[in-house]
């Protein structure tokens, strides 16, 4: 089983024809658009999505998700997100905020974007999550991000089981490097960055592409490079490096590319059939195809959130 632990966003959408500057007013080219989100739900539905793919069709659930919801109309559409794509779940809904909510900029020419996100229930987590009691704790393969407060991420990876693949995408990041997430990172055996991502945070040399000797348990970071491929960085005493070429997609969309590139290399992860080089290949060629695709939107008045 995947075990995915993150965090549930109802993506508010506006699209232009350039990204606003600091002061800078831009006119929309439409109405605000609406779509199920959050990088820990992203990723447990793509992780779902790709095991269907690759015909892991006997393990219907082998998708576990833990988030938080408010008691609102973007709460149950969460709710119905998950259910449609067979995503088992285990969410806390909160008396106090309500579902968190994503500001989405988006520029149309090519779908690059800019994203405030106004956490709301998910910064409950570290509080309401159920972490060693969780319905999803024997998972073989947990997934966890930066986007929930760093603590209730620190407490799932500390909850595995023993010999459990642990898997960090590293977004957003931080503001600052604190012993909370230098101790996620310790405890992380696969490591997914983009290339601005792993250098901030440190994660190796960029001159040697050397991993940084503090992630002493990591198996491998995996740099994605958006256009030109990703990278594999592998533990050794000389730098191993695996260049992934890019694919021939072309980007209308990169809202949460990342997202379903963790969530492919997850589940190929899972299958056991395949190198890690294979599953970020195939990882890579998913989020390549998924960039290239016009994703489902409501506006305000064609949304049923129930």
């Amino acid at each position: 089983m995947i075990r995915v632990v993150g965090t549930v966003v109802m993506d508010l959408i506006s699209r232009a024809a350039h990204l606003p500057l600091p002061g800078e007013t831009v006119v929309g080219s439409s109405s605000l658009r609406l779509r199920v989100g959050g990088k820990g739900l992203n990723q447990a539905v793509q992780a779902a999505k790709a095991l269907r793919v690759i015909g892991e069709t006997e393990t219907a659930g082998i998708v576990g998700f833990e988030g938080c919801i408010g008691d609102d109309a973007f709460g149950r559409a969460a709710l119905k997100e998950l259910e449609s794509a067979g995503v088992r779940h285990s969410l806390a809904v909160s008396d106090k905020y309500g579902t968190g909510t994503g500001s989405i900029h988006c520029r149309e020419a090519d779908g690059e974007n800019c994203i405030v996100v106004s956490p709301g229930a998910n910064l409950e987590a570290e509080r309401r999550l159920r972490f060693n009691d969780s319905p999803f704790v024997n998972a073989d393969i947990i997934v966890g991000q930066l986007e929930l407060p760093l603590m209730a991420t620190l407490r799932v990876f500390q909850s595995a089981k023993p010999g459990a693949l642990r898997i960090l995408n590293v977004a957003p990041i931080p503001f600052e490097r604190t012993k909370v997430l230098s101790d996620i990172l310790a405890l992380s055996d696969i490591i997914v960055a983009n290339k601005g991502e792993a250098e901030v945070l440190g994660l190796y040399d960029p001159q040697t592409r050397a991993i940084h000797r503090d992630l002493a348990r990591v198996q491998a970071i995996v740099v994605t490079l958006g256009k030109h491929g990703a990278r594999v960085l592998l533990p050794g005493d000389s730098a191993r490096v695996i260049e992934v070429p890019p694919t021939k997609d072309v980007a209308v969309d990169a809202i949460g590319a990342g997202d379903c590139f963790t969530g492919y290399l997850a589940a190929h992860l899972l299958s056991k059939n395949a190198t890690l080089e294979k599953c970020v290949v195939e990882a890579n060629a998913a989020a390549g195809k998924y960039v290239s695709q016009v994703k489902q939107e409501w506006s305000l008045r064609e949304a049923s959130l129930g």
